[in-house]
């Protein structure tokens, strides 16, 4: 009996100091608990760090050409007075071809200001300014999407327990309704980044709940707070997505041609959560005039 109370405890603390992964009791009620308590937290959240990268790959089928595009990105958001300070890096090896580019984004005082550099079409732009956007906004803090996910999950899979960087936390995996995977992966979409939810040429983009195959979530969420620290994302999306000039008279249109499959993998990484925050615009964005929407 004593050789085995030592083993349990040896077994316990070995798992303490590597921190690894260890099964908790992952009942419907458990998991569902977690959830609520999350969702409860995130409508809490006064400010936080955000680091995104999101891939998606482009296959067409009919030549099996492969297109990839990832972006990266850092932002300071601070929800209290909706104030925003984001730079994204975004590389695109569409068409054969490979650019490099970067925005700067910062929402202050009730306008949105943007500054891009897009290979071979815009080249450096100078700073835009614009009236406040919610729908931007709500994209680029990405909680209301992330709530939405948890909101409507068609299911909760497993639950462990996992240190992420020193911090105990709840890992939980769950499938996401369509609806709210395709709307996570349309907040992506950027003014001068990857088109989603539209595309040039009159084609209908394949993310959409029709062409939704297939994705899982996975989340950190700290046992202290029931704040998430980390988010994986992959949804999987094949589809027809039509092509060519589309007259006015022909819409909505039904895409019954080019079958596309579109993958999306992601991570989110929250931090610093309701900590101080101090967003100021560069110097040469202050004096530039507003424009229209």
């Amino acid at each position: 009996m004593k050789n085995k109370i030592a083993a349990i405890v040896f077994i316990t603390c070995l798992f303490a100091m590597t921190g690894c992964s260890a099964p908790i009791e992952s009942s419907t009620t458990t998991v569902q608990t977690i959830a609520s308590k999350t969702l409860s937290a995130l409508a809490k959240v006064k400010s936080f760090d955000l680091d995104t990268d999101i891939t998606n790959t482009y296959k067409i089928i009919q030549n099996s050409t492969t297109d990839k595009t990832e972006w990266k990105s850092t932002k300071l958001i601070n929800l209290s007075n909706q104030e925003m300070k984001m730079n994204m890096a975004i590389t695109d090896n569409s068409s054969g071809t490979n650019s490099n580019d970067s925005m700067e984004m910062y929402f202050k005082n009730g306008y949105e200001y943007l500054k891009a550099i897009i290979t071979g079409v815009y080249g450096t732009n100078s700073w835009i300014k614009r009236n406040f956007d919610i729908t931007l906004w709500n994209r680029e803090t990405q909680i209301p999407f992330l709530t939405e996910i948890l909101k409507t999950a068609t299911q909760f899979g497993s639950l462990d327990n996992e240190k992420l960087n020193g911090i105990s936390c709840y890992v939980l995996t769950i499938t996401p309704s369509a609806e709210a995977s395709v709307d996570f992966i349309a907040s992506q979409e950027q003014p001068y980044g990857p088109q989603i939810d539209e595309m040039w040429g009159g084609g209908t983009p394949v993310v959409r709940p029709d062409a939704y195959k297939n994705g899982s979530i996975k989340l950190w969420i700290g046992t202290d707070n029931y704040l998430p620290l980390k988010v994986e994302i992959n949804a999987d999306f094949q589809g027809n997505v039509g092509g060519g000039f589309i007259p006015a008279t022909t819409i909505p249109y039904t895409p019954t041609t080019n079958p596309i499959d579109s993958s999306f993998q992601g991570q989110l990484d929250f931090s610093n959560y309701n900590q101080p925050v101090s967003i100021q615009l560069p110097q040469d964005a202050m004096n530039t005039q507003i424009s229209g929407n």
